[in-house]
């Protein structure tokens, strides 16, 4: 069959006025009207190919997938058309979802490192725990078992999870977290355990074990639980009879006293350090015991600083003028004879030795040999005498000068300058060097003052205007500079500022301009040309210096040399003439400034974000982003600045801090909550499906959680879980206040009272302080009385006032108003009195008060 009319043959038919032939079919219209043939790859179109309308769907594989699917390959050639989701180049149907790239999961399956667990199940470490089971530190547990502190606890023993709060993951990263000293160390009245511990309430023949919870410590029965002063456990167990120290970690056993640092001491003892003092003797510091002795003025302590005096010797303590101790001073040697010590200030001057003083007599904590004499922290031989501090002069061969020994065979001249004394106002003569004129051979040495200074035969002395010596020497071949400081070698030029530069170059001093005009000059800098109605940062004072610049360098205004074509971007920095100044960047042409060192490409029309230095604070400065508004076609891209971040692809900007992309909801400044998830605040976003809000808490929904909070208070709730997810069973927790109570828990106030606890108030008070006094715990073994009113117990306003001590000696206290006093040691009768504001109050605080007996 032959077609005319330049028609294409195709199977058995002509395909006319332009179709391609496609699968055996014309294609109507052609790529031009919007239809293609879609055929895979190294095939003839013509037999094996399929017709495509663009309105309709796409190539993919070699035939036509319709928009609504996916092409899964991502090649028009080699692809699948996918109704469902895309897993690699797979295509997973419809209700399933891709896992990991490799495998499809059914609805409800969880994914697992390329496997589909059942429904229920959870993905641990790569093994799927089955439903009930939980995952545990890396492992399954098994069903009836929940996970605590990274061991698998069993329901059925009644086992309560010390630290219940805590999940398995919450424990392990804690664990992992904490440093070793700061880890809960077992005693033999604990159950060891990591943190979170598994504390089961009966045996597996049902009996009760005893246990309860100590924050993360599982306690034996009659053990003492250790808490804060608050009545909050401290994760410590001691053993029944013990008691805890304030440090939460150390137990004391019955008759004796925590010290600190881990350290009990005896009844009767005294803590000093990692040291007890027995009686009769006084702690002087850092573990140092000394006597106390009994004298006819009263008790004497032998100790002095961190030492001991031995009383034996009639040693005393030498005090220095700071009122510091010093040194140990015996009147009586070993043997029982004089020593002649003295205390001079804080050093002890043995027989033989006088006391150096000042002027004024007072010692100055030196001692020296008879027969010399005092200097400063020297002590001068005889034949010698003092110059000053510390320096001793022979007699004969040498004469003091400004605290030097000059030696009179160099026939010295005493260099000096005439000045004013700053407390009188007199003309005093201020000393200088020693300037030797004579050599040791007794030769002229040719040396001259200048000023007070002491110049060699070859140096030059440098003076002002007025002939008046500047007190500079400049050696040979140098020259003096106008500053009178400076020596600059001959054939260089003196710059000023101690520079001196080559003949060829000339010097390039920094300007001094005014606070505006600096601060201008700074944003120019930093900012190029967009630094106009921006707030510059103060620059750094005193930096520029005088510089040597070639010729044909531009001298900057900063004390900059910029080389021939480049200009002067301050700060010390040049950038060629074409570009822009920014800050230490210099930006290409086709590039602005767009805030500090940050370029931009000018045609796309960028806005700065975050360039508002206003937002800046110190000298830090601020994160600069380039924006584009238009794209490289010059189309408008709709992207927007947030804070210091660029919006694009239609994401909008949260809290000037984050951009959220589309279907995405803002949730506080930085968090971006997804379209299944709903804000609970603060940057907390909970999955609709699997959770629900409390105050700024997710709770999960399978755990039947309530939601704890304390109504018309903007606390944060907290969420008490009612069941177990994994077994179903009762949690037995409650709701106080905006906490959450476990099982065994007295709620007290707003709060939670561990087991064994006694609630006073709005405080929880341990066994061993259970006495309540309004909302203060007292310890029920010194039989207190509460100081206060029946409408201070109401406000939790009162004092435990001990009637004994715990050994049962009677303390004579009494209350005035709501304090506990002790009774007067001059034995008067007990009585209070009032302050101003006319409480009552304990005598001895009311010293000085006005109407108070």
């Amino acid at each position: 069959m032959q077609c005319v009319d330049q028609s294409i043959y195709c199977n058995g038919s002509c395909c006319q006025n332009g179709p391609k032939c496609c699968g055996g079919r014309c294609c109507l219209g052609g790529e031009e009207f919007g239809v293609t043939c879609c055929s895979p790859p190294k095939t003839n179109p013509a037999i094996s190919g399929e017709c495509c309308r663009n309105q309709e769907g796409r190539c993919c594989g070699g035939k036509c997938c319709a928009h609504a699917n996916k092409c899964c390959g991502l090649t028009k050639f080699k692809g699948q058309c996918c109704a469902g989701d895309c897993c690699g180049n797979n295509c997973c149907p419809t209700g399933t979802s891709c896992c990991d790239g490799k495998t499809c999961c059914a609805r409800g399956q969880r994914c697992c490192k390329g496997k589909c667990c059942e429904q229920g199940g959870e993905c641990c470490n790569g093994v799927c725990c089955p439903a009930g089971a939980p995952c545990c530190n890396g492992k399954c547990c098994k069903p009836g078992f929940r996970c605590c502190g990274g061991q698998c606890c069993p329901i059925n023993l009644q086992s309560q999870c010390c630290s219940e709060a805590l999940t398995s993951t919450g424990t392990a990263l804690l664990n992992a977290l904490l440093p070793a000293a700061a880890k809960p160390k077992p005693t033999p009245s604990e159950v060891p355990g990591p943190l979170g511990v598994c504390c089961p309430g009966v045996t597996a023949d049902g009996t009760s074990t005893g246990l309860t919870c100590c924050g993360t410590a599982c306690c034996k029965s009659g053990s003492v639980c250790c808490t804060d002063p608050r009545g909050n456990p401290l994760n410590r167990c001691c053993p029944e009879g013990a008691s805890c120290c304030d440090d939460g970690k150390t137990c004391c056993e019955k008759g004796t006293l925590c010290c600190g640092n881990g350290k009990c001491c005896k009844e009767g003892t005294q803590c000093c350090g990692k040291e007890c003092c027995p009686q009769g003797t006084e702690c002087c510091g850092d573990g140092k015991c000394c006597p106390v002795t009994q004298t006819s003025t009263g008790m004497q302590s032998a100790c002095c600083g961190k030492a001991c005096c031995d009383p034996k010797l009639k040693a005393t303590c030498c005090w220095g003028a700071d009122r510091k101790p010093g040194e140990c001073c015996a009147a009586l040697d070993a043997n029982g004879g004089e020593t002649g010590n003295q205390c001079c200030g804080k050093r002890c001057c043995g027989k033989g030795f006088r006391c150096c003083t000042d002027a004024d007599g007072n010692p100055l904590d030196q001692c020296c040999p008879d027969g010399t004499q005092c200097c400063g922290t020297t002590c001068c031989k005889p034949g010698f005498k003092c110059c000053g501090d510390g320096k001793c002069c022979p007699e004969q061969l040498g004469a003091c000068w400004n605290n030097t020994c000059c030696d009179v065979k160099l026939k010295p001249l005493l260099c000096a300058i005439k000045g004013v004394n700053d407390t009188t106002g007199e003309t005093v003569l201020l000393p200088g060097d020693c300037c030797p004129s004579a050599t040791d051979t007794g030769a002229e040495a040719g040396n001259q003052c200048c000023g007070r200074k002491c110049c060699s035969k070859s140096d030059t002395c440098c003076v002002n205007s007025d002939g008046t010596p500047m007190e500079t020497c400049c050696p040979q071949g140098t020259q003096c500079c106008d500053d009178g400081k400076t020596c600059c070698k001959k054939g260089t030029v003196c710059c000023g500022d101690g520079k001196c530069c080559p003949a060829e170059t000339f010097c390039c001093k920094p300007k001094v301009l005014d606070a505006s005009a600096t601060a201008k000059a700074f944003a120019a800098a930093m900012l190029g040309s967009r630094s106009m109605g921006l707030l510059a940062r103060k620059p750094k004072e005193d930096v520029a210096k005088t510089q040597c610049c070639k010729q044909g360098d531009a001298c900057c205004d900063d004390g900059t040399c910029c080389p021939k074509g480049t200009q002067c971007c301050g700060a010390g920095k040049c950038c060629p003439v074409d570009g822009d100044c920014c800050g230490k960047t210099c930006c290409k042409p086709g590039f602005s400034c767009c805030g500090p060192n940050k370029c931009c490409e000018t045609k796309l029309k960028p806005l700065c974000c975050g360039a508002d230095l206003t937002t800046s604070t110190g000298t830090t400065p601020p994160v600069i982003d380039c924006c584009p508004a238009l794209d490289i076609f010059g189309k408008e891209t709709g992207s927007e600045c947030c804070g210091a971040a660029c919006c694009t692809g239609g994401a909008k900007c949260c809290g000037g801090k984050t951009c959220c992309r589309p279907g995405e909801s803002c949730c506080g400044e930085k968090t971006c909550c997804k379209e299944n998830e709903v804000c609970c605040g603060n940057g907390k976003c909970c999955p609709k499906a699997q959770g629900t809000c409390c105050g700024q808490t997710c709770c999960d929904v399978a755990s039947k959680a309530l939601c704890c909070s304390i109504q018309g208070t903007a606390l944060g709730g907290a969420c008490c879980p009612q069941v177990f997810p994994s077994t179903g069973l009762p949690t037995n927790m409650t709701c106080c206040g905006h906490e959450c109570c476990k099982a065994g828990q007295e709620c007290c106030g707003s709060k939670c009272c561990p087991p064994d606890y006694k609630c006073c108030g709005d405080q929880c008070c341990p066994k061993d302080r259970n006495h309540c006094c309004g909302s203060t715990c007292c310890n029920p073994l010194t039989k207190p009385r509460c100081c206060g009113t029946a409408a201070d117990a109401s406000t939790g306003v009162t004092e435990c006032c001990p009637s004994v001590d715990l050994l049962g000696r009677d303390l004579g206290t009494f209350c005035c108003g709501k304090q506990c006093c002790l009774p007067p040691t001059n034995g008067a009768a007990a009585q209070c009195c009032k302050s101003d504001a006319g409480d009552e109050i304990c005598c001895d605080l009311a010293v000085g008060v006005a109407g108070g007996q």
